[in-house]
């Protein structure tokens, strides 16, 4: 089991002209992450974030770390409840619904997106006469979702459905294209909806403000709470938590740093926002977790 990193006590020179010994490095902490972070990255890829992350960590906060990558939320918390975790990352919503299950959950640091806030929408094209003006128009396979769309849309996609009968926003068998291929199919009439995220929406009316007025939001989810980092409480130290939450903000600030935040699509890391249990509450009430689990991609028993 993996121990708390502490700040153990020096050992008493028995010979006081030798060389004073080099401080040891802090024994790394093993931090998990949830498998839904990188829905449609192939094993490859997800290997290679693993380097970065860990020379990131290393460099912002002083202390080493290793990556590893859990099935879901449940998974990830059970294993910081046992103690084979010394911290996790979750996203908001699944947070939510892993504090319910574990209290001694607590965060210490929150992402900072690129956008104001997390949603999930379906998008019409508006400057057409006949664009449909309810999700229940949409009937047979209606709905693009694109590759690399976050978890939070899916969602958002996924409950909106269970509203409606099984015939209605049937999602579109084999589309390969991103966010920005989707909008532009809507657009052009090649396709009816989309399945996209608020910030995907304010990024293509960015870059094509004349052809991006005509994206009609559909239906909009409520907002989700950003992405945490967490720990069980009484774990990890005070003095290793600020080291880690000081370090972690000031990211965005250095070259390993700002990789990071390439990596996983963020502005950098905030402190934890004053109304962010409520935030929890809000969407775990909109989205409620889920009954059955997914098989665990980890074995990991230690």
């Amino acid at each position: 089991m993996l121990r708390a990193v502490t700040t153990g006590g020096a050992l008493t020179l028995l010979f006081l002209a030798a060389p004073a010994a080099p401080a040891a490095e802090p024994p790394p902490m093993r931090l998990g992450i949830v498998q839904s972070m990188f829905k449609d990255v192939p094993p490859a890829a997800l290997s290679a974030v693993k380097g970065p992350f860990r020379e990131g960590f290393k460099q912002q906060t002083g202390i080493p770390g290793e990556l590893e990558v859990f099935a879901d939320w449940a998974a990830l918390s059970d294993k910081i409840k046992d103690g084979y975790l010394s911290c996790g990352v979750l996203h908001g919503f699944e947070f939510a619904w892993a504090k319910k299950a574990n209290p001694d959950l607590q965060p210490i640091v929150v992402s900072n997106p690129h956008e104001s806030k997390l949603s999930g929408c379906i998008v019409v094209n508006g400057a057409d006469l006949a664009a449909v003006t309810k999700p229940a128009e949409l009937t047979g396979p209606s709905v693009v979702v694109p590759k690399g769309l976050k978890a939070h849309a899916h969602l958002f996609y996924e409950a909106l459905r269970k509203e409606y009968p099984a015939n209605v926003m049937q999602p579109v068998a084999g589309y390969k294209g991103n966010t920005e291929d989707a909008i532009t199919a809507v657009l052009q009439g090649e396709e009816k909806a989309a399945l996209v995220d608020y910030a995907a929406v304010k990024n293509y009316q960015a870059l094509h403000p004349g052809y991006g007025k005509n994206i009609k939001v559909l239906c909009e989810s409520v907002p989700f709470p950003v992405t945490v980092l967490m720990v069980k409480k009484g774990v990890v130290n005070e003095a290793m938590l600020t080291k880690i939450q000081d370090g972690l903000t000031q990211a965005n600030k250095t070259s390993e740093g700002k990789m990071m935040m390439m990596l996983w699509g963020l502005k950098g890391f905030g402190r934890v926002p004053k109304d962010y249990d409520d935030q929890l509450d809000r969407i775990s009430k909109a989205y409620p977790p889920p009954v059955t689990r997914p098989v665990p991609l980890t074995t990991s028993n230690k």
